[in-house]
């Protein structure tokens, strides 16, 4: 791209027909300035694209990285879901295993009650049948006396 510096120094070759030098010369005047602020305003808006550019790549970074927090946060979260239902289901199955393990335990005990009632029962009655033989054999001594 040409320069306004190139369009000042621009100088023409001279003929004896040639154009007016003053013409040439303002509207060259002309070109230059407009040209000049044209250019000048190029080099802004050059500017401000790669500040943009810049702006644009910090963004599309910044929301990467937030999309992958997001990501992150949700696997995160489904890990922990996952893991209080696992938790949840072995204390749950513990809590049956001890109930059912103390509901066996309490069964066997009630059963060696009984078991125990009906051995006493039994002894009780032998016991009770020793005495009576052991009384009647006494009365029988005692009256034949």
């Amino acid at each position: 791209m040409i320069t306004p510096v190139e369009i000042q120094n621009k100088e023409f070759s001279k003929s004896a027909f040639g154009y007016n030098k003053n013409e040439v010369d303002e509207f060259l005047g002309i070109i230059e300035s407009e040209y000049d602020a044209l250019y000048k305003e190029n080099i802004a808006l050059n500017d401000k694209i790669n500040m943009l550019r810049d702006a644009i790549k910090e963004y599309k970074s910044m929301e990467a990285a937030l999309q992958s927090t997001i990501m992150t946060a949700q696997n995160v979260a489904t890990e922990l879901e996952t893991t209080a239902k696992l938790k949840a289901e072995t204390i749950i199955k513990e809590a049956e295993n001890k109930a059912a393990d103390i509901i066996i335990n309490a069964k066997k005990e009630v059963s060696d009650i009984i078991n125990r009632k009906e051995v006493l029962a039994q002894e009780y009655d032998i016991y009770k049948i020793k005495i009576k033989n052991t009384v009647e054999e006494q009365l029988k001594i005692i009256n034949e006396i």
